[in-house]
């Protein structure tokens, strides 16, 4: 498997504009922790696996819920790790 530095910001997008459920982000991004894990992913660019992986490892936690329907992480906290780390 591969994932790219693209892709990831793809999801960053979706997931700021709306376009696809913080639970779907968050399933995408354990699978591709998954195959790392394994050992069977493959990082686009070599020199950016730093990167994806910081923001695979943050897009896993963006469907944590502190309460029904309240989550741990709002929009606005999105857009900054976005920026923060050039994603």
């Amino acid at each position: 498997m591969t994932v790219t530095l693209t892709e990831v910001r793809a999801a960053f997008d979706a997931l700021i504009a709306g376009t696809q459920s913080r639970e779907e982000i968050a399933r995408w991004a354990e699978l591709r922790r998954t195959a790392d894990d394994r050992r069977d992913l493959t990082y686009s660019p070599p020199k950016e696996e730093q990167r994806i992986f910081a923001g695979l490892l943050y897009l896993i936690g963006v469907d944590t819920e502190v309460a029904p329907g309240e989550y741990l992480f709002s929009t606005d906290a999105f857009v900054e790790f976005r920026a923060e780390h050039g994603l």
